[in-house]
């Protein structure tokens, strides 16, 4: 069986952003509630939407959450200097372009368009959107 489109996820897929993520979130529930989280106590965050991860925290205070998420993306932002490819990712978009497979990402298509703005690497043009 030949393949001819792949989809994936590029947040913790290709790209290790769990250092944003973490650091991200220790930040501002620093700045809100006064508390240092570790980061270990974290953990639980990784992989569910950002709204999700209060529930797992166990933070149910609408207005505490409508302060936190906020700035969670801010500083998530921020931290995207710790963000880097996986080995092995470069060869494998390389072997899908010059097979001429498709492939979807989650990512919206202005991160992919510009991508200096989003993480601090260059991304080769194998994840430009055509």
């Amino acid at each position: 069986m030949r393949y001819t489109h792949v989809v994936f996820d590029i947040d913790n897929t290709l790209i290790n952003t769990t250092g944003a993520v973490l650091h991200g979130l220790q930040r501002a529930l620093r700045d809100i509630t006064g508390e240092h989280w570790d980061i270990s106590r974290l953990l639980p965050v990784l992989g569910i939407p950002g709204l999700d991860a209060f529930e797992r925290l166990g933070i149910h205070s609408p207005e505490q959450i409508f302060q936190i998420y906020p700035r969670w993306e801010q500083y998530e932002q921020e931290y995207q200097y710790t963000a880097y490819l996986y080995e092995g990712i470069v060869p494998l978009l390389d072997f899908l372009k010059k097979r001429a497979a498709a492939w979807a990402s989650s990512l919206p298509r202005q991160c992919l368009s510009t991508p200096a703005a989003s993480f601090p690497f260059r991304y080769p043009d194998i994840f430009r959107p055509s």
